[in-house]
């Protein structure tokens, strides 16, 4: 990816839907050991470096607390959502770049991680992918498990709106606010 893009990123205003293609080293994300087992990474995986190539497909630009109040009226929840300040990073003014430990990383919203909105899936360095078995692993034993935020839930709401904030350097394709940088991952279009 272009070492170019926090720029044009900067320059882009209000909001958008966008699709983002990504190829992330999962490895140093990994717990080392397995939740179930005990058996270490390194040993279940052959001390093989695992990537998550995904899809995503969210929105740009949002504001956070108005996003989660008006989805709160729309299902008809007096309760009101006020939000915190960040527990990392900080906003690089006027634009929809995070900044944090000398990384940036764009963020991004949309309603499930889940959902068919987003695909994904992983392969070793080598290139050859995880099979069916391999990612259920991998996710049910080694990855970290995301709970949500706990503060949205509070308000009662039945629709989670997920932030990500994706590491530029992870960025293979952008596709939003009529620009398109980068090219598709292909894999993408056959899941």
């Amino acid at each position: 990816m272009n070492q170019n893009i926090k720029e044009v990123f900067l320059a882009l205003k209000g909001s958008s839907q966008v699709t983002v293609d990504l190829k992330i080293d999962v490895t140093p994300k990994c717990i080392q050991s397995s939740r179930r087992t005990g058996q270490s990474l390194t040993e279940v995986f052959n001390n093989r470096n695992i990537y998550k190539y995904c899809r995503y497909y969210g929105t740009c630009g949002l504001h956070y607390e108005k996003t989660i109040n008006n989805r709160l009226e729309r299902e008809g929840n007096d309760n009101t959502f006020q939000v915190e300040h960040r527990k990392w990073g900080t906003r690089i003014a006027n634009s929809i770049l995070i900044e944090h430990k000398n990384q940036v990383y764009l963020e991004m919203m949309y309603e499930n991680k889940n959902s068919p909105t987003s695909k994904y899936y992983y392969k070793f360095d080598d290139d050859t992918p995880l099979s069916q078995d391999q990612s259920d692993r991998l996710e049910s034993e080694f990855l970290p498990i995301n709970h949500g935020s706990k503060k949205q839930q509070e308000t009662g709401i039945q629709k989670e709106v997920i932030v990500n904030n994706i590491k530029l350097q992870n960025i293979v394709r952008f596709a939003g606010y009529g620009i398109t940088i980068g090219k598709p991952i292909t894999e993408m279009e056959s899941i």
